[in-house]
């Protein structure tokens, strides 16, 4: 007789062995653990870019072993989980247009036009969609989209998300709202959390009567049971470790959001519903706009000696004016505030089984990244931070990637294409490097990961193939 895990299970249940949990979702657990992508754009990036002398701090040491920049410090909690991209090209020529206003759309579509009149408003519209709205598709569920004060020009979020008739998708915007309007999606439908002496009962059971059963069995049939018994062993020594911990499809916010709720609050309940969302799959995908606010750590006298607030007092580093030490010093804490609420996440996704028995973040990819690389505009080598993905993704790496010197670019083409389509070169001649690859060439990879099955991403011109060089690895 040939025995499958199913049967197995179907077997226990039948014989009344499991009457402590939901046996669907056991069964269940017998299948791949889908994989989830979560986007978190940062206002002026996340402090990294091409112009050395302009980012706080700079990379040191080799792939493997190296230091982070003063900026990125507090990664080191999670620095096992991280793959720091140093860094991408973004599709703008900054030299040409607003590099804010027309990167949004570029952001995750790696296909917007150069358009320095904004024929098509302050936000230009890209030619393709975006990444999340491809990968959502393919998985047949829909995307979180939320902005908290991610925005400007009076609108009320920044266009990051396309579907395949260009319509900018719409982004909730309060953490309230949001939680009213996917509560029934992201906790609908979920079991209930196992208590905690559940945990050593059942798996009390199923070892006792897998050993009844390999006692019966030999050879290929043996051993399928014995990999049973030990992925069950496996799975009651995470629960046990992580103190009884969430499992997939039992998740519930922390924490119901309320109107009126601070900035803070906003985004810790824009992160815990998207906990809930992955932990419980009700959707695969998520997008997450961070803009400027107060956090608490602008330094007032900074703001109140410019005119221009945030913005330029502090994200661009002052620009010249006598506290530009200290406008980099609050930009640098700014940064580490949001880059601390990112690891928190990853702690927690860290902790919570996926319907297998692994960490919830080794089948999820976070990817960290900005209009901008740093307060300085710079485009040339964004710098972005991929997250978890298990061993789909190199981790604890530093990928320092290929540069153009501007003034000896021995045929390398630095191209977009403006809204007519026509070809528009690059010209810039000075500065520092220009990446060899953009985030296009990223997006190729990820969507792969989801099974996208795609050769190229976004313009044409922003993809290796178009200069003949290899396709990105993220696995090095």
């Amino acid at each position: 007789m040939e025995y499958s895990r199913r049967r197995f299970i179907q077997a226990l249940a039948g014989l009344g062995l499991l009457p402590l949990v939901n046996v669907p979702k056991l069964l269940a657990a017998t299948t791949t653990p889908p994989l989830r992508f979560l986007f978190v754009s940062l206002q002026h990036g996340w402090g990294m870019g091409s112009s050395l002398p302009d980012n706080i701090g700079n990379f040191s040491g080799t792939a493997d072993n190296f230091n982070l920049p003063d900026i990125w410090t507090p990664f080191e909690a999670i620095k096992n989980q991280c793959l720091f991209i140093d860094g991408l090209r973004g599709g703008i020529f900054a030299h040409k247009v607003n590099a804010h206003d027309h990167s949004y759309s570029d952001i995750l579509t790696a296909g917007t036009a150069l358009d320095p009149t904004k024929s098509g408003g302050n936000f230009p519209y890209p030619v393709n969609p975006s990444i999340d709205w491809q990968i959502a598709q393919h998985y047949g569920k829909d995307a979180l989209l939320f902005s908290r004060g991610y925005a400007s020009w009076g609108q009320p979020f920044h266009p990051l998300s396309y579907d395949s008739g260009l319509n900018r998708l719409p982004f909730f915007t309060d953490a309230g709202q949001a939680y009213n309007s996917i509560k029934s999606q992201i906790e609908g439908g979920s079991g209930t959390p196992l208590p905690d002496l559940v945990s050593p009962r059942l798996f009390s059971i199923l070892e006792n009567r897998s050993q009844m059963l390999l006692g019966k069995l030999n050879g290929y049939e043996k051993q399928k049971i014995e990999k049973y018994e030990a992925a069950a062993q496996a799975m009651n020594a995470k629960i046990t470790q992580s103190g009884g911990q969430v499992i997939a499809g039992t998740a519930r916010v922390e924490k119901v959001p309320v109107a009126g709720q601070s900035q803070n609050a906003e985004m810790d309940s824009y992160l815990d519903m998207i906990r809930v969302a992955f932990t419980n799959n009700s959707h695969q995908v998520a997008v997450l706009g961070l803009g400027n606010w107060d956090n608490g750590y602008e330094r007032s006298q900074i703001i109140q000696e410019s005119t221009e607030g945030f913005h330029h007092a502090v994200a661009h580093y002052g620009e010249g004016n006598t506290h530009a030490a200290d406008s980099r010093a609050a930009m640098k804490n700014w940064t580490h505030w949001h880059i601390n609420k990112i690891v928190g996440l990853v702690q927690r996704l860290e902790t919570t089984l996926d319907i297998d028995g692994s960490p919830l973040i080794d089948n999820t990819v976070i990817v960290l990244t900005g209009e901008v690389g740093n307060g300085v505009h710079a485009t040339r080598a964004k710098g972005h931070i991929l997250i978890g993905g298990g061993n789909r993704i190199s981790k604890g790496k530093w990928l320092k990637l290929p540069g153009v010197e501007p003034r000896n670019r021995q045929g390398f083409q630095l191209f977009t294409r403006d809204a007519a389509g026509t070809l528009v070169e690059n010209t810039v001649n000075y500065g520092s490097q220009y990446s060899q690859y953009t985030h296009g060439d990223l997006f190729v990879q990820l969507g792969n990961l989801a099974g996208l099955g795609i050769s190229s991403f976004g313009m044409d011109v922003h993809n290796a193939a178009y200069n003949s060089i290899a396709p990105l690895n993220l696995k090095i």
